[in-house]
């Protein structure tokens, strides 16, 4: 029974945070350039930043997985839990694509909005690979220098912070508005980027994805 019960807490150590609960909460001090991550079970995962941030607003993506420091600056989670060496540097996207909204770092690809309105509030999208600002499709809601502002403010969706824009787990599927509505006349939709078109279903696209 003892070595049962160190062989579990091996496994639970090799595994970082999955023992844990899901994160809970998020909090940066600007003054020691720190983060705090609460993950639940009286846990709270702590790490530095090796590379200074201005303004930092930390906030999680939709799945918990990506902490948005600012509008576009970001550090992986799990980064923070494990803290290789004391500190964490910081990734960031391109600073002429807007706000980041999701970013996957293992397939490579982020979501950034632009707000092209305000009475009412809307945005345009882009979906394009890290480092890069061209989106890796075309499609209405994708932002584009050639559409000029007003087919853009055409094609404008909302976005609310309660259903944030998601890339899928896999790194195929995107609703830039979050709603995760595929069924014909939803709009901006859920965009494949494999096939770069919209996807229409009749039941939804909320099983493309999972938090988990």
């Amino acid at each position: 029974m003892r070595l049962n019960k160190h062989f579990a807490l091996f496994l639970c150590l090799a595994a970082s945070s999955a023992c844990a609960d899901d994160p809970v909460s998020v909090k940066f001090n600007p003054s020691t350039q720190a983060i705090a991550i609460d993950v639940g079970g009286g846990q709270v995962k702590h790490c530095g930043l090796a590379r200074k941030i201005e303004h930092a607003a930390p906030h999680f993506n939709w799945n918990k997985k990506v902490v948005i420091l600012t509008d576009v600056d970001f550090v992986r989670v799990r980064d923070v839990q494990v803290c290789s060496g004391g500190s964490v540097v910081p990734s960031h996207i391109p600073q002429k694509v807007g706000f980041l909204v999701d970013v996957n770092q293992e397939h490579n690809v982020y979501l950034a909005l632009d707000l092209v309105g305000v009475t009412p509030m809307a945005f345009t999208a882009t979906v394009a690979r890290l480092g890069e600002t061209r989106s890796v499709l075309s499609a209405p809601g994708i932002y584009s220098e050639k559409k000029g502002d007003g087919k853009m403010k055409e094609e404008a969706f909302s976005h609310v912070m309660s259903t944030p824009g998601r890339i899928s787990p896999d790194g195929r599927y995107v609703s830039a508005d979050g709603s995760m509505d595929c069924r014909a006349g939803s709009y901006p939709g859920v965009w494949d980027l494999t096939l770069k078109k919209p996807v229409t279903r009749d039941d939804g696209c909320e099983e493309l994805f999972p938090e988990k």
